[in-house]
């Protein structure tokens, strides 16, 4: 990452900035990704599936 950075757009950045920027992302698109999570499952045709043979 830090070389796709740096070579594409000039940024010299720390692998702990680059970790802290992921971090910060993830904690932001928390709230949009579990409620498309709850969505997706809410609207799932099948919720449970018995995968044991009888």
């Amino acid at each position: 990452m830090r070389e796709f950075l740096f070579d594409w757009l000039g940024l010299s950045l720390s692998t702990a900035t680059i970790n802290q920027c992921v971090d910060e992302a993830g904690r932001a698109l928390e709230p949009v990704l579990e409620a498309e999570i709850h969505a997706a499952v809410r609207d799932a045709e099948v919720l449970y599936a018995d995968e044991t043979s009888a």
